[in-house]
């Protein structure tokens, strides 16, 4: 298997993480059942996976020029641009992302509304970050790997995974934030 295949594999295994992580993030905040855990270990994946499929991203277009020339259409190249920044802003939320709860409640004990209405946005933001990087991805995989052949195919795929992004980052925002906003009645009344 090719570098350029090795990393496509891996970056479809990081997806699937991902999606497992957030999905368990809104099922519990949803249900009120927390279970610190799992979701330590479901992040801890993750966040492993995502640095090596970083580090191997940043190889294949260094050393081996992948992604250097202009693709002479405009959409491809506003995709790719945003696959990229999105990529690269993952990491600063993702670090603050995984202090986010301490954070919350620090600012909640102080009474420090207008951070906490930030660390909410922040949290968002990174929920939106993370899909939309995988939304433009798991096209270009599957296409690496030789699952995707055609034009028609890939805006098939496209199209659900889209949907299901977005269903999913939808979920996440009504999730996260109806537990943050509980979250201010839990510690305030301890």
């Amino acid at each position: 298997m090719g570098f350029k295949k090795a990393n496509a594999a891996l970056a479809l295994l990081t997806f699937l993480t991902g999606i497992v992580h957030i999905g368990s993030v809104v099922f519990m905040y949803v249900m009120g059942w927390y279970y610190a855990t799992f979701l330590h270990v479901t992040a801890g994946i993750f966040m492993t996976l995502t640095m090596l499929h970083a580090i191997l991203g940043i190889i294949a277009i260094t050393a081996l020029g992948d992604g250097m020339k202009r693709d002479p259409y405009k959409k491809q190249n506003m995709n790719t641009i945003i696959q990229r920044t999105s990529g690269i802003l993952m990491f600063p939320l993702m670090f603050l992302h995984a202090n986010t709860f301490e954070l919350l409640t620090k600012n909640i004990i102080s009474n420090n509304m207008i951070v906490f209405g930030l660390l909410l946005a922040v949290q968002i933001i990174f929920f939106a970050d993370v899909l939309t990087h995988i939304s433009l991805s798991v096209s270009r995989a599957l296409i690496t790997l030789g699952f995707i052949t055609s034009c028609e195919r890939k805006d098939k795929v496209d199209r659900v995974v889209y949907i299901l992004c977005g269903c999913m980052f939808v979920a996440a925002a009504f999730a996260v934030t109806r537990f943050d906003i509980k979250l201010i009645d839990m510690i305030r009344n301890v």
